[in-house]
């Protein structure tokens, strides 16, 4: 019975550990051709490199100059500019 307190407490845990975060900003592009990549610029000095699908991409790329709400899962600071992997995105303007 002890055990079966204990798997449950450590699969609430597990359950409630994925976290979710948003940020903000206008989709741009980066890099020279044919090394460009999809960005994301919050401010004048930040900007994030997205991970995503190809298909999140092809409509990223479509969109750039627009503002977008992008919800991601993980955040790679150790490559300038930082790289955050993209989990869903929303058109905002």
């Amino acid at each position: 019975m002890k055990y079966l307190y204990l798997l449950f407490i450590f699969a609430l845990f597990l359950g409630c550990s994925s976290s979710k975060e948003s940020i903000e900003g206008v989709i741009c592009m980066i890099g020279n051709d044919p090394f460009s990549e999809i960005a994301l610029q919050t401010d004048s000095i930040t900007v994030y490199r997205l991970e995503a699908s190809m298909e999140i991409k092809e409509v990223l790329i479509k969109n750039q100059g627009r503002q977008a709400k992008i919800i991601y899962n993980k955040k790679d600071s150790s490559e300038l500019p930082p790289k955050i992997f993209v989990k869903e995105y929303q058109l905002l303007k």
